[in-house]
Parts: C-alpha cells; structure tokens; sequence
C-alpha cells in the first residue's frame, strides 16, 4: 500500500480547481453581453440548460471523481514514479502522451460515430450542436469512462511519470477539453490556439459531425481524410 503523496495529491487538487475555474470562466464569457459577440453562433432557440441536464453533468463530473481516483489508486505504479526529471523530459513526456491520446482518441471517437454507438451512446453528447464549456461534461457515461481511460492508458504507456509532469499533462489535457467546448473566437492574437480548439470542435458538433475526430492535433484528421479547415 502506498503512502499519500501530498505534492501529487495537491497537484491534482488543484487541476480540478483550475478546471472548475476554466468551465466557469468560458461558460460565463459566451452568456456575457461583453463577450457573448464572440460566439461562433447562438442560437436564438438556445436556453440554460434544463434540470436533467444538470443533473447529468453533475453525474459525470461525480463519475470522472471516482474513476481518476481508482486509476490511480490500482494502477499508480504503471503512472507515477518517485522523483523528479529534468524540463526538458517533463515537456517531452507530456508532449508523448497527449500525441498517443490524440492518436486513440481520433480512432475511437471515429467508431463511436458509427450508427449504433452514436445512436444509444454519443448522441447525448452531440445534442448540443453550439457548444459551451460546460457541456464538456454533458456526457453518456461510457463515452466519460472511455476517454479518461484512453488518458490513463496513454500515461501508463510513457511512463511512470514523476508527479509533476503526471500534473502538468494532466492540466493541458484538462484545459485543452474545456476550451473545445468553449464556443467562443476571441479577437486577441493570444488566443490564436484556443480559437482553433473552439472552431475545429464547432464544425465536428455543427454543420460537419463526420470530421474533426481528433481533440489536440490536426495530424490524425489530415492523415486519415476528416479534416476540415476552420
């Protein structure tokens, strides 16, 4: 039995507090008179969303709790080593796992868009077709087991990884997935990335739910024929 590693612990705390604080932000900022205007589109039929809505984010967010805490709690040796590595590794770590991730998430969200996966699983999902932030969350729960799986699984195949750089990916990974929700294309040069993020997975829920598969890169789209320009 291991004993708590409190750095670690903290670390991931504290993702899921900048999480909280990342849905919270870009949901705010696409209902705001201010920056409502940078919406990719919203809908005049578009309202807050509904009791069974809610009750279903809170579930998966409740689920997700659950499942990060029993990958690392079984699998922690095949996750987290003790210690520490150099910058230069961390980043290179962390770049491994998200492009593994990126690469099994494209092949199975691409299968979970054939007709019986996307009808009793992922339509949930694709119900909203004009995203915001929270609707991360707006999940089936297999589709919720599914890509925090693929995550666990990408960390285990590079690592173990050192607690800091198991916290750094799991913050990029966290802020990258609320961001594509985001729904929003700000006018500021900084947000160059986030925009592609938001435009890309805007077309994949919109006008063109066949392509786009990818969550992080546009190689696996490109390569294999779904890529749309945004």
């Amino acid at each position: 039995m291991h004993q708590i590693n409190f750095p670690l612990l903290y670390g991931v705390v504290g993702v899921a507090v900048c999480s909280a604080g990342f849905v919270s932000l870009w949901t705010w900022a696409a209902g705001s008179e201010r920056f409502g205007v940078y919406r990719l589109r919203t809908p005049v039929s578009e309202s807050v969303a509904g009791v069974g809505k809610k009750s279903r984010i809170a579930s998966v967010i409740a689920f997700d709790i659950l499942l990060y805490s029993a990958y690392l709690i079984l699998a922690y040796d095949w996750l987290i080593k003790e210690g520490s590595d150099a910058f230069w590794i961390v980043i290179g770590q962390v770049l491994a796992v998200l492009l593994i991730y990126d690469f099994m998430f494209y092949w199975v969200h691409r299968l979970f868009h054939l007709p019986f996966l996307m009808r009793h699983v992922h339509a949930v999902h694709h119900k909203v077709r004009f995203p915001k932030a929270v609707d991360d969350f707006d999940l089936h729960p297999v589709d919720s087991f599914w890509v925090t799986t693929l995550l666990f699984l990408s960390i285990a195949i590079v690592g173990p990884l050192s607690p800091t750089a198991f916290v750094v990916t799991l913050f990029v990974y966290v802020f990258i997935n609320n961001t594509l929700h985001s729904g929003l294309n700000l006018p500021h040069p900084c947000f160059t990335l986030t925009n592609y993020w938001a435009r890309k997975h805007y077309v994949h829920h919109g006008k063109n739910p066949c392509s786009n598969f990818g969550s992080i890169f546009p190689f696996w789209d490109v390569m294999f024929g779904t890529n749309v320009r945004v």
